[in-house]
């Protein structure tokens, strides 16, 4: 098995933070999960993920 970059282990951070908000976020303002807003999520952490992968490419990795 090879090496895992430290970025992808700071991306699934980043998803699980999106996951939280998004679970609080749908139980206080909506009642529960649902289809739509499922597919929130999964365009939300589409996007989350993107960008936290680019700044790693970037070199910001050190920074973060």
């Amino acid at each position: 098995a090879g090496r895992v970059s430290p970025g992808l282990h700071g991306n699934f951070l980043v998803e699980a933070l999106v996951w939280m908000y998004y679970r609080r976020m749908s139980e206080k303002y909506f009642g529960g999960i649902t289809g739509d807003l499922a597919g929130w999520f999964v365009s939300v952490c589409e996007v989350t993920g993107m960008v936290w992968l680019a700044l790693c490419s970037l070199g910001m990795e050190r920074l973060i």
